[in-house]
Parts: C-alpha cells; structure tokens; sequence
C-alpha cells in the first residue's frame, strides 16, 4: 500500500519533534520513570501538548515502553529506525466501521434499536479526520484506502442501490418517456437534448433494459 500525504506529513512531524532539543529533553525525563504506568500516562499528556497520537501502535508509544511492550524497551530503540517502522500506523484520516461503535453509542440516552440499525445500514463506515488533515489528505487517503473501504461496505449481505447523478437521472427520464420510439429516434432526441451524451442506438437500448428492471421491479 502507498504512504498517503498524511502518513509522509506526521513522519516529518516526529523526525522534527525529535530533533528539537526541548521536546527531546520532556521525552528523555518520561522515560526515565521507572513505574511504567506513570511513564505511559506522561507519555499520553506529551503527545497531547505537542498534538500527536499516542496508541499502541504509534512510535511514541513504542519508544516509551507502552504496556504492551516491554518496560525496558526504551533502553533498546532506536529512535529513527522506530519511527520509520511505525510511523506508518498514523495518519490525519481513519475510517472505521460502524459495528465498532454500537455499544457505546447504546449507552447515549435515547438511543433507539431501530435508529441504530438504521444508521449501521446507511453509514456502515465511517471517516474520522483529524483538524490537521487537508483537503488533498483526505482525498489521498480515500483514494489509496478505498479498496479495503468498499470490502467492509461489501460486507452487508443485503443489495444496496446505486444512486446516480442528476445528469443521468434526467437523461433516462427523457429516454423512459420516449420509450415507444424507435432506438434511432430515441438517440437522435437525446443527442438534440443532452449533447454531451453521446449514446448509440445500441446503448439506448441498453439503458432501455436496465429501466425496465429497474422500474417495472416489484423491487427498488
């Protein structure tokens, strides 16, 4: 998978956080606490003042002997090589599936089953974007990331409807309404109406098929 801008963005961030001798001297204090839960908490209000994620799987984190490592592996890392391995876990976007998050959300007052459905329905995935991301990140992110976005959508055994753009909404009116002239009419009207369609008589009756199934469907 390509690094997107938000993953290159905050690999510089820590390179630079790591070469300022004031943020270098506030890591260099934590971690020489001993008590590994105190070190880790310290670790948590660091990231927080310098506005940096502090999980598990984040340089940070590993640096500082999270309890999920090792309490002497501050002693071992190396601070470059660790965040060329682990820099990679962050990024000013994230999606995340909705499933994740019912049980807390079942916890807000007036929750209801059936609204909870719904929206598990219609949002299944959600962006969580961060105040740093750009327009361009959040792009970069979706396009490199879309792939295994659309397999968690996928996911949901029911069929899910297409929607389609106004254009075509408009355009497969006309061409419904017109249905009982012959392809080559239906064409020549289209192209009079809707000049940057460009349809073939074979593609008319394409999209006269589909509108029949689509439209004369007990199902929509």
């Amino acid at each position: 998978m390509a690094k997107t801008q938000g993953q290159k963005k905050i690999k510089n961030r820590l390179n630079e956080l790591f070469s300022n001798e004031s943020f270098k001297k506030e890591f260099d204090e934590i971690s020489q606490i001993k008590d590994l839960k105190e070190r880790n908490n310290m670790g948590r209000k660091l990231a927080g003042k310098y506005s940096i994620e502090y999980t598990i799987r984040t340089p940070l984190a590993k640096l500082l002997g999270h309890p999920a490592f090792n309490k002497d592996v501050t002693k071992n890392l190396d601070v470059c090589k660790t965040i060329n391995q682990f820099s990679d876990n962050q990024d000013f976007i994230s999606y995340l599936d909705y499933l994740d998050q019912l049980d807390s959300i079942k916890r807000q007052e007036g929750a209801k089953e059936w609204l909870l459905n719904n929206r598990k329905k219609l949002f299944p995935v959600h962006l969580a974007i961060s105040p740093y991301a750009s327009k361009r990140d959040v792009l970069d992110f979706i396009n490199k990331n879309w792939n295994s976005m659309k397999a968690q959508l996928n996911q949901y055994d029911e069929k899910i409807p297409q929607y389609r753009a106004k254009k075509y909404t408009e355009r497969d009116d006309f061409i419904w309404e017109n249905r009982k002239l012959p392809a080559e009419e239906i064409s020549r009207l289209v192209e009079e109406k809707f000049p940057e369609q460009n349809l073939t008589y074979s593609d008319i009756n394409s999209i006269l098929y589909n509108l029949r199934k689509r439209r004369l469907s007990k199902q929509v």
